[in-house]
């Protein structure tokens, strides 16, 4: 998952499986794709020439995708629903 939130961060869309977490970073087809079996040479050169095809200009969105996976953002989600849990128990 590091090295998909690392290309990401660079502006670099990504092709990744649902093996190892980096799938959870990929929402959009302007930032990567997700393909099914990592194993499978021709899927995986298939999501490589889509990508490579595209001529959109991806870098500012797959950064933005990336800080949301910060440790900051982590601890501020976590935090969120700690508040949350305290304001139901104390109502």
């Amino acid at each position: 998952a590091s090295v998909v939130l690392e290309a990401l961060a660079c502006g670099t869309p990504v092709v990744t499986s649902r093996c190892g977490g980096g799938a959870t970073a990929i929402d959009s087809p302007d930032i990567g794709e997700v393909i099914r079996d990592p194993l499978d040479a021709d899927e995986l050169a298939l999501a490589l020439d889509r990508q490579l095809a595209s001529t959109t200009h991806r870098a500012e969105r797959c950064a933005n995708q990336a800080k949301k996976f910060t440790a900051e953002a982590y601890a501020q989600q976590t935090l969120t629903v700690i508040e949350d849990a305290v304001r139901r128990r104390a109502a």
